[in-house]
């Protein structure tokens, strides 16, 4: 983050920038959490402006930010750029319904809940995604942490505790 410091310090020191930001800690202070948007602006000062605000914003309040792109495509390309950029940034994707009684990959349905369990823990700076991926259902936040098990390399854990945690959280004994 320290070579992007000259560009984000010469972008918070925009009067237009400062208001923006002074609009977002506001809504913030008054429990409004009010989508914003800037246009006019070239690709690498929207990713640059962009990184500032996130970054100032987490600064105020300790909460990372969701970033709101129209596509899929969008979202990749712009957690990419947050990434090159230092910040902690997820792209969460939209869920695959599946219609049919197949056997198909639940890669996208795993890559949200590793998503949702960093954001629950706080760790992150910004978590881009398209708005229906946002709005598909998920867990609430204690069900999730209710449900999870964090194992490091070389520990082990009783089975009957693993059998235990994993029917509690929804699998079934066959």
């Amino acid at each position: 983050m320290k070579e992007n410091q000259p560009v984000l310090d010469r972008i918070r020191r925009q009067t237009e920038y400062q208001q923006l930001l002074r609009g977002i800690e506001e809504g913030v202070a008054f429990g409004r959490k009010l989508p914003n948007e800037v246009t006019g602006l070239c690709e690498g000062a929207q990713i640059a402006t962009l990184a500032a605000l996130i970054l100032d914003y987490k600064e105020k309040t300790g909460k990372g930010a969701l970033v709101i792109v129209p596509d899929e495509r969008r979202a990749k390309e712009v957690n990419a750029a947050l990434e090159s950029c230092g910040l902690l940034s997820y792209a969460f994707p939209e869920r695959d319904f599946v219609f049919y009684n197949i056997t198909s990959s639940h890669e996208y349905e795993h890559e949200r809940v590793r998503i949702l369990s960093e954001a629950a823990k706080g760790r992150f700076d910004a978590v881009v995604s398209t708005m229906p991926a946002a709005l598909q259902a998920t867990m609430p936040p204690q069900v999730l942490q209710d449900c999870s098990l964090q194992l490091e390399a070389g520990q082990s854990i009783p089975l009957d505790e693993l059998c235990e945690k994993a029917l509690a959280a929804g699998y079934i004994q066959s």
